[in-house]
């Protein structure tokens, strides 16, 4: 519902403010319509990365069906979880290169910023969302496997 309430705050601030379709519709605060018209994208940004992240599992099983990967290979989990913790790592670089937490927040509520190759640009962004995807994907993990100790412990 978060992530629904962002989409449509930002669609609805992107009127006001843009000038090539809606020329006629002009507000005297142009300002608090970008804010927010950027301000819900970042959040947009961040909680449809959660959003994955919280599917992840079913994303996999979905690529393992289609490429027809049926065993547990306990090398490639582990060069797929040093890919994640590397994803991670560059992801929070990129968040502090971005200054992705004052955006989030307005302090500096202007585009994406950056002078860098488009290329690296999709990547930054790339490893933002890892951030996210990954830390829910293994925070429900986790709290999964905490779950089933408590009743464990409690039917003990």
């Amino acid at each position: 519902m978060l992530f629904l309430m962002t989409m449509t705050m930002a669609l609805i601030s992107a009127v006001p403010i843009s000038r090539d379709l809606f020329d006629s519709i002009s507000t005297n605060d142009d300002m608090l319509a970008r804010q927010t018209h950027v301000l819900s994208a970042y959040w947009g940004f961040i909680l449809m990365a959660v959003h994955i992240g919280i599917s992840w599992g079913r994303i996999i099983q979905t690529v393992r069906k289609m490429t027809g990967i049926t065993a547990e290979n306990r090398q490639r989990l582990i060069i797929l979880r040093i890919l994640v913790v590397l994803i991670v790592i560059y992801g929070v670089e990129a968040s502090v290169k971005g200054n992705m937490g004052s955006k989030l927040f307005i302090y500096n509520p202007f585009g994406w910023g950056g002078n860098g190759s488009l290329l690296s640009f999709i990547r930054d962004q790339l490893e933002i969302m890892g951030i996210y995807i990954g830390g829910t994907h293994y925070s429900l993990i986790f709290m999964r496997k905490q779950k089933v100790a408590i009743n464990e412990k409690m039917t003990d």
